[in-house]
Formats: structure tokens, sequence, C-alpha cells
């Protein structure tokens, strides 16, 4: 089907696509303090925009599968890449928060777009070729946001304005996008049975599987959305040095990703589910106990490091389902996953708006520890018909 230089050209695009959508993510996690005052908002509010930006991710679900069978993940991926990185480009330009709460569904809509056209991308390469690659990507999404969350805190040490760092780093990936997928295939997704090709509510192993990514991506949503603010305002940290504690997490979860294909090829998907999300629960619980800075920073790197194989794992077991193709496969979880999203932000608000924001944070530990035992629903063995 192609050639190995081919292949390399489109894995390295791969790579790229995982590092916008991660700095897409790590550059605006950073700037929820800005855009909090910059529009005057409360946690309420906070939790409200977040809230819009996974209302439209969960409404492009619906359609994503259809959408890279028909024109390509190339292409999908390019044009979802080019109009999340302009929404991201002038998020903090606009006139109010309505008009930015627009700006975000519309930004959470391409980015799923692009999300599942990679992870589409991704799954046919590691067909193609015959070995373990999708945490090794993965690990760009998280290097990715450690590094977008890096780059914007040094702009704030240099007191550049927050809409002029979004402006210029929005353009900067939205260009690099469009030019990098040219060397991804140019192939579509084998089509599937008309009745599974269809966008509708998973079921059977998808539906497990799914579950399992809506508990985990509400983590992780939650540890990118909230954990500059937790640090800010219960820290009590400047938000430049807050930043790090996004920085901490995401490192370390990329670091983990980068050694994961050698974890998956030697561990089970329900021991790498139990163990990871096991130390994640254990390391939020320490540190929401502790509340101090050292240890929002150690035990977030824990975190991440307890997080990182858990979505590849599910991701590529919802890729391997027969009678499917891999881009609905990925929407259909990815769908169901998005609800775990969709109700995290506002969780996490009510109960800081209530009481605490270190409380709202301690949804992230009830989610680890619901991972941990639902992960004995996740089937045994891996003999590619997606048991996992």
């Amino acid at each position: 089907m192609t050639d190995p230089t081919q292949r390399a050209r489109a894995v390295w695009a791969a790579r790229i696509n995982f590092l916008a959508l991660g700095m897409i993510g790590g550059v605006w996690g950073v700037h929820i303090p800005s855009a909090k005052a910059r529009f005057a908002l409360d946690d309420r509010g906070v939790a409200a925009l977040l809230a819009a930006t996974t209302v439209g991710s969960l409404l492009s679900l619906t359609q994503a599968g259809r959408v890279v069978a028909r024109w390509g993940a190339r292409r999908v991926a390019a044009w979802g890449g080019a109009v999340a990185c302009a929404m991201l480009a002038l998020s903090l330009s606009l006139p109010g928060a309505v008009w930015l709460a627009c700006a975000l569904a519309t930004l959470g809509a391409a980015r799923s777009l692009l999300d599942v056209a990679a992870n589409a991308e991704s799954a046919l390469l590691e067909r193609l070729e015959a070995r373990p690659i999708v945490s090794g990507l993965h690990a760009m999404f998280s290097v990715g946001g450690m590094s977008g969350a890096a780059i914007a805190a040094g702009l704030l040490r240099l007191e550049v304005a927050a809409p002029t760092q979004l402006l210029v780093l929005g353009v900067a990936l939205g260009v690099t996008l469009v030019f990098s997928g040219r060397a991804m295939l140019d192939a579509h997704p084998a089509p599937a049975p008309p009745l599974v090709h269809a966008a509708g509510p998973p079921r059977g192993q998808l539906l497990t599987i799914g579950v399992l990514v809506a508990i985990g991506l509400m983590a992780e949503g939650i540890m990118y959305n909230w954990s500059v603010l937790y640090a800010q305002d219960e820290l009590h940290l400047p938000q430049a040095v807050a930043a790090l504690a996004y920085v901490s997490f995401a490192s370390a979860m990329a670091m983990t990703r980068l050694v994961g294909d050698r974890v998956r090829a030697r561990w089970s998907a329900r021991r790498i589910l139990t163990a990871g999300s096991s130390l994640a629960a254990i390391a939020i619980g320490a540190t929401l106990l502790l509340g101090r800075p050292w240890a929002a920073f150690a035990g977030f790197a824990c975190a991440g490091i307890g997080m990182a194989t858990v979505i590849p794992v599910l991701y590529t077991s919802a890729a391997r389902v027969r009678g499917v193709s891999a881009a609905v496969a990925l929407a259909s979880v990815a769908s169901v996953g998005t609800v775990g999203t969709l109700v995290g932000p506002p969780i996490v608000g009510a109960v800081a708006h209530a009481s605490s924001l270190t409380m709202g944070m301690a949804v992230v530990t009830l989610a680890l520890v619901v991972l941990m035992v639902g992960a004995r629903w996740l089937p045994r063995a891996d003999d590619g018909s997606g048991r996992a």
C-alpha cells in the first residue's frame, strides 16, 4: 500500500498532529485564568465556558467518523486543525463572554475532527508498521501540552499580553498543521457495514470501552483545565508559576507515554488500567490533603505517570473491534468519552463554588477510583477483535 519512506513521513505528520492537539490544550489551559480575569467570571462561569467547548466537541463527534471516512484523515486533519487554531488565536480578542463561548464551541468541534482523524491515521500506521506505535504518538500530545504551557508561562513572565500570545501561537500552529498534513497518507479508513457505520450509540465492547474512556477523559480533562487555577487560587501562586502545575502533569505524562508501547507489549490492558489509575488516585489525594506547592508539582507529575497509558490503550482496543472502521469506532467511543469531559467542568465548578476548588479537584480522585474498579470489566485478551 505504501513504501517505507512514505510511511516514515506519515508517522512524522502524525506526531505533529498530536503535538498540535496538545499545544492547543496547553496554551489554552494556562490562559483559562486570563479568560476568567478578562471577562470577570466566577468558577461557575469558567465551568460554563469549558462546557461550551465540550458541547461543540460532542456534537462534532456524532459525525466525525462519517466525515473522516468520506473525506479522508489527511483533509479532515488539515481543515479541523486550521479552524481550531483560528479560534484559539481569536479567543481573548473577542468582545464578550458569549462570543468566547461560541468560539470555544467551534474550537471543540474542530479539535475533535482533528483528534479523530489523527487517531484513525495512527491506528492505520500501527497496522502498516506491524509494531506498537500509538502510545508513542500519544506521547506527542503530552509533549505538546507541556510545551504549550511552558511557552505560555514564559511569555507571561515576559509580560506579553495574553491576546497577543494566543494570536501568534494560534496562527503558527495552524500554518504548521496545514503544511505538515501533506505528508499524511492519502487513504480513507476502510468502510464498515451500514449498520455500524451509522452514527449511533456504541454497544457491546465499544460501550464498555467508551464508558472507561469517559471516566479517564473526565479525570484527564479536569487536570488540564483546572490545575493552573487550583495552583493559583488555592495555593496562592502567581499565574506564571501556577502554570508549572500543568507542565509537571503534562511532562510526566509525555515521558511515560514515550515508553508506553513497551508497557503495552508486556502488560495486559487490565493491569495497566488498574496500576495506573491507582497511582494517580493516590497522588492526587495526597496532593489535595497536603495543600503545598511542592506537593502539587510532585503529585501532579505522579498523576501524569499513572494516567499516561490509559487513553492510548483504550483507543487502540476500540480501533481493533471487528466489523467497524477505525474512524467510526474511535468516534463512537470518543462520543461516549466526551460525556465525561462534559460533566467534569460543571461538577468541579459547582463543588468549587459551594465549597472550594480543593474539594472540586477531589472529583479526579473519585473518577480514578471508579476507573480502577472498572478495569475488571475490560475483556482480558487482545486477539485483534477488540478484546483488550
